[in-house]
Protein backbone atom coordinates (compact mmCIF):
# COMPACT_ATOMS: atom_id res chain seq x y z
CA UNK A 1 0.00 0.00 0.00
CA UNK A 2 0.99 3.64 -0.72
CA UNK A 3 -0.49 6.71 -0.35
CA UNK A 4 -3.40 8.75 0.82
CA UNK A 5 -2.39 9.60 4.28
CA UNK A 6 0.50 7.51 4.41
CA UNK A 7 3.76 9.04 3.99
CA UNK A 8 5.36 10.02 0.80
CA UNK A 9 7.79 7.87 -0.73
CA UNK A 10 6.95 5.07 1.32
CA UNK A 11 5.31 1.75 0.26
CA UNK A 12 3.73 -0.97 3.16
CA UNK A 13 2.62 -4.49 2.94
CA UNK A 14 -0.25 -6.11 4.51
CA UNK A 15 1.44 -8.42 7.23
CA UNK A 16 -2.11 -9.17 8.97
CA UNK A 17 -5.81 -8.70 9.41
CA UNK A 18 -7.50 -8.80 12.32
CA UNK A 19 -11.45 -9.22 12.32
CA UNK A 20 -13.41 -7.86 15.41
CA UNK A 21 -17.59 -8.66 15.80
CA UNK A 22 -20.16 -8.67 18.51
CA UNK A 23 -23.00 -10.88 19.50
CA UNK A 24 -25.66 -8.77 18.30
CA UNK A 25 -25.59 -6.50 15.12
CA UNK A 26 -25.28 -3.31 16.01
CA UNK A 27 -21.94 -3.50 17.65
CA UNK A 28 -18.57 -5.00 17.50
CA UNK A 29 -17.05 -2.30 15.43
CA UNK A 30 -13.89 -0.72 17.45
CA UNK A 31 -14.84 3.13 15.24
CA UNK A 32 -17.49 4.64 15.37
CA UNK A 33 -18.99 7.29 12.97
CA UNK A 34 -21.31 9.58 13.75
CA UNK A 35 -21.82 7.54 17.14
CA UNK A 36 -22.81 4.63 15.15
CA UNK A 37 -21.37 1.23 15.27
CA UNK A 38 -21.15 -1.38 13.08
CA UNK A 39 -21.39 -5.49 13.34
CA UNK A 40 -17.71 -6.11 12.63
CA UNK A 41 -14.74 -3.99 11.89
CA UNK A 42 -12.16 -5.27 9.00
CA UNK A 43 -9.07 -3.83 8.54
CA UNK A 44 -8.71 -3.95 4.89
CA UNK A 45 -10.77 -4.89 1.45
CA UNK A 46 -8.67 -7.17 -0.74
CA UNK A 47 -8.36 -5.06 -4.31
CA UNK A 48 -10.27 -7.09 -7.18
CA UNK A 49 -8.01 -8.31 -9.73
CA UNK A 50 -9.05 -7.48 -12.95
CA UNK A 51 -6.82 -5.81 -15.54
CA UNK A 52 -8.06 -2.49 -15.93
CA UNK A 53 -7.49 -2.16 -11.99
CA UNK A 54 -3.79 -3.25 -12.59
CA UNK A 55 -1.68 -0.47 -13.04
CA UNK A 56 2.57 -1.28 -13.56
CA UNK A 57 4.37 -1.28 -10.32
CA UNK A 58 1.35 -2.68 -8.40
CA UNK A 59 -1.55 -2.71 -7.71
CA UNK A 60 -3.96 0.41 -7.99
CA UNK A 61 -7.54 0.11 -6.77
CA UNK A 62 -10.38 2.32 -9.08
CA UNK A 63 -13.24 1.23 -6.99
CA UNK A 64 -14.78 5.00 -5.85
CA UNK A 65 -16.06 3.51 -3.10
CA UNK A 66 -12.69 2.65 -2.10
CA UNK A 67 -11.77 6.24 -2.53
CA UNK A 68 -13.48 7.93 0.60
CA UNK A 69 -11.96 7.40 4.01
CA UNK A 70 -11.26 8.70 7.16
CA UNK A 71 -7.88 8.70 8.75
CA UNK A 72 -5.86 9.27 11.92
CA UNK A 73 -2.70 8.31 14.33
CA UNK A 74 -3.80 5.64 16.72
CA UNK A 75 -2.90 2.82 18.33
CA UNK A 76 -3.43 -0.70 18.11
CA UNK A 77 -6.31 -2.00 19.90
CA UNK A 78 -4.76 -5.35 21.04
CA UNK A 79 -1.53 -5.13 23.06
CA UNK A 80 0.67 -4.21 23.60
CA UNK A 81 -1.40 -1.18 22.02
CA UNK A 82 1.70 0.56 20.54
CA UNK A 83 1.23 3.88 19.48
CA UNK A 84 2.33 4.28 15.63
CA UNK A 85 -0.55 2.94 13.76
CA UNK A 86 -2.22 5.32 11.10
CA UNK A 87 -5.94 4.16 10.82
CA UNK A 88 -7.26 4.54 7.36
CA UNK A 89 -11.14 3.74 8.33
CA UNK A 90 -13.08 3.68 4.98
CA UNK A 91 -16.18 5.50 4.33
CA UNK A 92 -18.19 2.88 2.69
CA UNK A 93 -18.32 -0.10 5.18
CA UNK A 94 -17.24 -3.39 3.64
CA UNK A 95 -20.82 -5.51 3.54
CA UNK A 96 -21.16 -9.56 4.34
CA UNK A 97 -24.21 -11.32 4.73
CA UNK A 98 -26.49 -12.07 7.55
CA UNK A 99 -25.03 -15.49 6.70
CA UNK A 100 -21.89 -15.15 6.38
CA UNK A 101 -21.72 -13.02 9.92
CA UNK A 102 -23.44 -16.07 11.81
CA UNK A 103 -20.60 -17.51 10.62
CA UNK A 104 -18.49 -15.80 12.63
CA UNK A 105 -19.96 -16.11 15.10
CA UNK A 106 -20.48 -19.92 15.52
CA UNK A 107 -16.64 -19.91 15.59
CA UNK A 108 -15.42 -20.90 18.66
CA UNK A 109 -12.62 -20.00 21.30
CA UNK A 110 -10.70 -23.73 22.42
CA UNK A 111 -10.00 -26.50 20.26
CA UNK A 112 -12.87 -29.83 19.25
CA UNK A 113 -13.03 -31.77 22.07
CA UNK A 114 -11.86 -29.54 24.79
CA UNK A 115 -14.13 -27.60 26.90
CA UNK A 116 -14.15 -23.61 27.64
CA UNK A 117 -13.12 -21.56 30.70
CA UNK A 118 -15.23 -21.54 33.60
CA UNK A 119 -17.84 -19.01 33.10
CA UNK A 120 -17.12 -18.62 29.29
CA UNK A 121 -19.60 -20.66 26.71
CA UNK A 122 -16.92 -20.98 24.18
CA UNK A 123 -18.50 -19.08 21.93
CA UNK A 124 -15.59 -16.10 20.25
CA UNK A 125 -17.58 -12.86 19.94
CA UNK A 126 -17.42 -9.46 21.21
CA UNK A 127 -13.63 -9.41 20.44
CA UNK A 128 -13.35 -5.86 20.21
CA UNK A 129 -12.55 -2.89 22.48
CA UNK A 130 -14.93 -0.64 23.66
CA UNK A 131 -14.53 2.74 21.72
CA UNK A 132 -11.98 5.01 23.25
CA UNK A 133 -11.75 8.97 23.73
CA UNK A 134 -9.84 10.89 20.87
CA UNK A 135 -7.48 12.46 23.33
CA UNK A 136 -6.88 15.08 21.35
CA UNK A 137 -6.20 13.39 17.69
CA UNK A 138 -7.73 14.90 14.80
CA UNK A 139 -9.31 13.41 12.36
CA UNK A 140 -9.23 14.03 8.59
CA UNK A 141 -11.34 13.16 5.62
CA UNK A 142 -10.31 12.36 2.15
CA UNK A 143 -13.99 13.65 1.14
CA UNK A 144 -15.99 16.69 1.27
CA UNK A 145 -19.00 16.45 3.59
Amino acid sequence: MSGGPLPRGMEYELAEMRFHWGRENGRGSEHTVNSKAFSYGAWARTPRAEADNRQPGGCTVQDPMLRDYWTYEGSLTTPPCSENVTWILMRYPLMVSYQQMEEFRRLKTHNRGEQPRPGDDGTMADNFRPTQPLNGRVVRASFQY
